[in-house]
């Protein structure tokens, strides 16, 4: 296999990070997660507002994008579980995305303009995966991660932010020219879930 950046878009809780541990190890190639333990900068949002979690979780991220990046160069393949960085401008401000950071968030502008070199700078990858699901798959997720943050923080309640997601990668593909493929989401295994993916990468060309 040539090597690959392969980067999952999708909401909260939709299985991208189970999927992409179970898909690098199907082809031999790198899981790129972001973090399971989070500090109270991003657990207790009493203690702190948005914009320091997500400068937080920037922070974990970003040196993964690069890190896939050399993992491409070197020929191997590389499974990004988020990429909300490289679409977060897309994301701030629009409807029922007021968790993720409000406008009235005196941090609000920075950060758009942070977002918005993201966008231009951070590098891209060889293949989107747009994870979409139905409402009971994603709430079946949800249940199962049992994370107190995603009643804390409102995700919960955020279903219909999906078509966010969808838009922000349909533009990132238009825009940059990279391959998008839309995966639907079961209720399934990992393991059942990433060879499904991984049988449709292969049927449409994206990976050897």
């Amino acid at each position: 296999m040539t090597g690959r950046f392969i980067a999952f878009i999708g909401l909260p809780g939709a299985g991208k990070s189970t999927v992409c541990a179970s898909l690098a190890t199907l082809v031999g190639g790198v899981a790129l997660q972001e973090p399971q333990d989070w500090p109270p900068a991003v657990t207790d949002p009493s203690t702190v507002n948005g914009f320091t979690a997500l400068n937080w979780f920037r922070a974990m991220r970003v040196p993964m994008y690069y890190r896939a990046m050399r993992e491409r160069e070197q020929g191997r393949i590389a499974v990004l579980d988020t990429y909300y960085d490289k679409i977060g401008h897309q994301l701030l401000g629009a409807a029922g995305m007021d968790w993720f950071l409000a406008p009235s968030d005196p941090y609000f502008d920075i950060y758009q303009e942070i977002a918005r070199r993201d966008w231009e700078m951070l590098p891209n990858p060889d293949v989107i995966i747009l994870f979409e699901l139905r409402e009971p798959v994603w709430r079946h997720f949800l249940a199962s991660r049992g994370r107190s943050f995603d009643d804390e923080w409102g995700v919960s309640d955020r279903f219909l932010i999906q078509h966010h997601f969808v838009d922000a990668a349909e533009l990132l593909s238009d825009t940059f020219d990279i391959p998008l493929l839309r995966f639907t989401q079961e209720i399934s295994s990992p393991d059942i879930a990433a060879a499904r993916l991984l049988s449709e990468l292969r049927a449409t060309g994206l990976l050897d």
